[in-house]
């Protein structure tokens, strides 16, 4: 799990990834910001990117409609990165 704090919300990302066919991966994340989540259900990431990004399709409650993007950006040479999120509903 990764923990996401920014300067108003904090939320917790969690979710997992197949590989099928080389760097390209179909993945299920899910993003909780109080008490709903944005989803990114079914979608196809490509781990070979320098910046990961997967598309966010979904959500409940208020962010049953919601489309945008979770980007993870690696930070140096450590296993940090930082996690932004995108979106509209």
């Amino acid at each position: 799990m990764r923990q996401i704090n920014k300067r108003t919300a904090a939320a917790l990302a969690a979710g997992g990834c197949a590989v099928a066919i080389g760097s390209l991966g179909t993945c299920n994340e899910q993003i909780a910001i109080g008490g709903f989540m944005l989803l990114a259900n079914a979608v196809t990431v490509n781990f070979a990117a320098r910046n990961i990004t997967v598309p966010i399709n979904g959500g409940t409650g208020k962010y049953a409609r919601a489309r945008g993007s979770a980007t993870s950006v690696g930070i140096g040479n450590t296993n940090n990165s930082d996690f932004t999120v995108r979106y509209r509903t």
